[in-house]
This record gives C-alpha cells, sequence and structure tokens, in this order.
C-alpha cells in the first residue's frame, strides 16, 4: 500500500509490497520489519544497495555491523528494493523515483509519530542507492552516472536533498560521477587522467572495482578518523599544491565543513586512511 504524507494509519512502511522491505537493526533486535521498535532517541542510519544487489548483499551486512560495533544506541535500517534493483539497468534506474518517494513517506511517518529524531537521521546509500535517497544528512556513496550524471538536480542526487550532501567519488561513468553532486564531494586518489578516477589496488578491469572501492572506504571511515581530505582542485593535488589545511571524511565529516570539492590519497589495499600522508599525491 504506496501512502502519501497526509496519512494517519499505522506505519505502512513496515508492511513489505514485493518491491520493497525495511527491515531495522539495533543492538538489541537482529532484524525486523516492525519499524515502530525503533529507539526514538538514538541516531538513525537507513543504507541503501545499489543496482543488482539486495539488502543481504555482503557489504551492506557488513556495513549494518559496523555501525552496531561503533555505537552502543542507534537504529539501522536496511531498504531493500532488490525487486526492481535487479531488473535491466534501464528499468531498475527508472524505479528510483519511486523508491525515493516511498523511502520519504516513511520517514516522514517515522518522525511525525515520534519514532526517529529526524534531526539525527543520515542516508547512506550506494550507486542508484544514492540518488533513491536525493529524492526522498546524506552520503551518496559512487552515485550511479549512467542516466542521471547530466539529469536537472530535482532527479538526481544533489547537494540541496539535505542540510549536508557527502559526495565519494571513485570512478566515473558509467558507474560513477565526476561531476559535483554534494555539498562536500570527496575525490579519492589521482591518476594521470584525472581525480577520483581510478583506485590503487583495482585492476585495470573490470571498472566495478573502483566503484565499489567507494564502500569499503566508507566502511573505514566508521571506525577510523584517519582518512583526511584537503580542500582544493584537481590540478593543485596532482601538483602536490594545496597545502595541509584538512577535514576528516567519511562517517565523521563536520556538518559544519566548508562546500567545496576535497581530494585525498590511500593505500591499495586495507587498511586504507594514511591521514595526513594521504593530503598528498603519491602516484
Amino acid at each position: 500500500m504506496y501512502k502519501f504524507p497526509g496519512s494517519s494509519t499505522g506505519l505502512t512502511c513496515s508492511t513489505s509490497t514485493g518491491e520493497w522491505t525495511f527491515t531495522l537493526y539495533t543492538n538489541n533486535i537482529f532484524g525486523t520489519t516492525n519499524l515502530s521498535e525503533a529507539n526514538p532517541s538514538a541516531p538513525t542510519i537507513i543504507l541503501i544497495h545499489g543496482w543488482q544487489q539486495t539488502g543481504n548483499v555482503t557489504w551492506m551486512t557488513l556495513l549494518k555491523n559496523t555501525y552496531l560495533s561503533r555505537f552502543s544506541i542507534i537504529n539501522v535500517i536496511i531498504l531493500d528494493w532488490s525487486k526492481d534493483a535487479n531488473m535491466l539497468y534501464e528499468f531498475a534506474a527508472s524505479a528510483v523515483p519511486k523508491i525515493g518517494y516511498q523511502l520519504a513517506n516513511c520517514i516522514y511517518e517515522l518522525k511525525n509519530t515520534n519514532t526517529i529524531e529526524i534531526n539525527t537521521l543520515k542516508l547512506v546509500g550506494f550507486s542508484l542507492g544514492a540518488h533513491i535517497a536525493g529524492y526522498a544528512d546524506i552520503v551518496g556513496i559512487e552515485a550511479a552516472g549512467l542516466y542521471f550524471e547530466s539529469n536537472p538536480i530535482d532527479q538526481r542526487l544533489d547537494e540541496s536533498d539535505a542540510d549536508m550532501v557527502q559526495g565519494i567519488h571513485t570512478t566515473v561513468w558509467p558507474t560513477g560521477m565526476a561531476s559535483r553532486y554534494g555539498k562536500v564531494d570527496v575525490y579519492f586518489n589521482t591518476f594521470s587522467r584525472g581525480c577520483g578516477i581510478k583506485q590503487p589496488g583495482c585492476p585495470a578491469n573490470p571498472a566495478f572495482c573502483d566503484h565499489i572501492r567507494a564502500v569499503a572506504y566508507f566502511i573505514e571511515s566508521i571506525l577510523s578518523n584517519r582518512f583526511l581530505a584537503v580542500p582544493c582542485t584537481c590540478g593543485q593535488f596532482n601538483a602536490n599544491q594545496c597545502g595541509e589545511s584538512n577535514i576528516i571524511v567519511g562517517e565523521d565529516l563536520p556538518l559544519t565543513a566548508a562546500s567545496g570539492a576535497y581530494y585525498l590519497s590511500t593505500t591499495g589495499q586495507s587498511p586504507f586512511a594514511l591521514g595526513t600522508a594521504g593530503l598528498h599525491p603519491t602516484f
């Protein structure tokens, strides 16, 4: 049942429609679709998978467990939209607005029933999931480029979608987006052709390694404060001309961070973060 804002009945997002399912996890709840069991005083994270994935994909489970291991009191909600996500890409992409609006309705219901605190809500979406988050503090992990990069801002993830939108870039079109879409856009690693294009430790092909590496960086950032990035341009970063001014990026990005593009280097394998050494190119 699809309900728009204004409905006075129960939490419709606690009921699977066959197209999407919301599942709640806490340190005391090991998976329930009854979202009314959320702790209203705890921060809430909503995780959204990408194309050809499900809510049980390995990285989603790891991300959920990492949040639960760091925070003793937290609500983690996984949005599974695998029915549409596992269709051909063009059909999955066309379903993004529908899923995004349902997510927005769910958040509206959770807020109006005092089930969650809206001021401590964070949406974390990967690939197409990042654009779903944009239709509803957002983290877009490698937002998909194909069918979205040239879209108007009201049809894709954009910095106007929340008080803080952080874009994490590890590759370019068609799997990722080179253009900025966040208040803070973080470009990982440099390459002869630019920044945020190629990741160390990934083979030349397939490009999906560069795409999914963004998830690994973000998961590590939940437990590490060593992902430091410098405000700069790609050309200046490649020329090692950016200075030492920096911010923490990833999970602990300050809400007061200045708008702009930020750059950093990593290692080619876990642990990826380099601390202050990552404020300079390593190629």
